[in-house]
């Protein structure tokens, strides 16, 4: 059943629990997984996060400071490509409030679970899956963030039977809107009582179908760079069995990938990774990652270069969404 939004949404200032620049101790310590930097580099944005899911939504620097808390009961946020607005999701409706804060509006609610926000690059339109309460048969769609809330079907039925024709339940998922406009990535997910498959695709956001299908990519939670040349993403090698999850990056293509996080497994699951953003520059990326071998769930905001060779813990407690200059 759709849960309601838990408060009002506030421009408050609060102070950063559990985490904040990695220093030279903490940098020192994450060195015994042979990944930490001598020295943090300096980098400018701002960081948009929440506390768990669904939980508060956080706006800060990428060093853990600065910390300001935007609204709660927020399943998923993004920035509008100008940055002074951000879409999120709270209680199966979506929302647009302020990138400082303040009163939200919503832009879709009704009986169907609604998240995975994505804007426009011009912030005429926000993306969106909606998925059929309790069951995994989800669409996305296209909402008029101004004006009239004209809603636009960008996926069908049909498309999910016939790349999913032996699955039950399918569900196009966490879309993402392409800096160029002219394409969303999304993960796609298939599945019946006896197994699931999970694979990425390309869908045209006039509405118009599929572009690409990934069948070897999961693209789940997929983020583009500043200038749409690459993509990351959350993939998962052994489907439902998550037994070498990762974050990637490649081109819009799909060549060049690189893997940018080390391998989970089974037994070790602190390197679970997802929720990847793409800085401002392009030359860094913040994540999730598990806490320890004993739990796979996203617990803490690590940082990561380009080349995926240093990272380092930012924060704890807490993912990213989204990174804005």
């Amino acid at each position: 059943m759709k849960g309601t939004l838990v408060a009002a949404v506030a421009a408050c200032t609060g102070t950063l629990v559990g985490g904040a620049l990695a220093t030279g101790s903490q940098a020192a310590a994450e060195a015994r997984h042979g990944h930490a930097p001598a020295s943090v580099p300096a980098l400018s944005g701002t960081i948009l996060a929440m506390t768990g899911h669904p939980a508060d939504l956080v706006a800060m620097r990428p060093d853990g400071s600065g910390r300001r808390t935007l609204a709660h009961g927020v399943s998923d946020a993004a920035y509008s490509p100008r940055g002074d607005r951000i879409a999120f999701s709270a209680g199966g409706d979506v929302y647009v409030m302020p990138a400082s804060g303040g009163a939200a509006r919503r832009i879709v609610g009704g009986p169907f679970e609604s998240r995975g926000v994505t804007w426009s690059p011009d912030g005429r339109h926000v993306a969106y899956s909606s998925c059929a309460q309790g069951i995994a048969r989800c669409d996305l769609f296209r909402v008029n963030v101004d004006g009239p809330p004209a809603i636009s079907r960008l996926t069908s039925g049909v498309e999910r039977a016939r790349r999913c024709p032996d699955h039950e339940n399918i569900g196009f998922t966490e879309p993402a809107w392409s800096p160029r406009g002219d394409v969303i990535a999304a993960g796609v997910m298939c599945w019946s009582e006896d197994y699931g498959v999970l694979f990425g695709a390309y869908v045209d956001p006039r509405g118009s179908g599929i572009e690409r299908v990934f069948d070897n990519r999961a693209l789940g939670a997929a983020n583009w760079s500043p200038d749409g040349a690459r993509l990351a993403f959350r993939d998962v090698a052994g489907a439902f069995h998550l037994d070498a999850a990762a974050i990637f990056t490649m081109r819009r293509d799909g060549s060049a990938l690189r893997r940018m996080t080390p391998l989970r497994s089974n037994t070790d699951t602190k390197n679970n990774a997802g929720n990847p953003a793409i800085s401002p520059t392009g030359g860094h990326l913040a994540y999730g990652r598990a806490r320890d071998a004993t739990s796979s769930v996203l617990r803490d905001l690590w940082i990561t270069n380009a080349a995926g060779t240093s990272r380092w813990r930012v924060a704890t407690n807490m993912i990213p969404l989204d990174w804005r200059g």
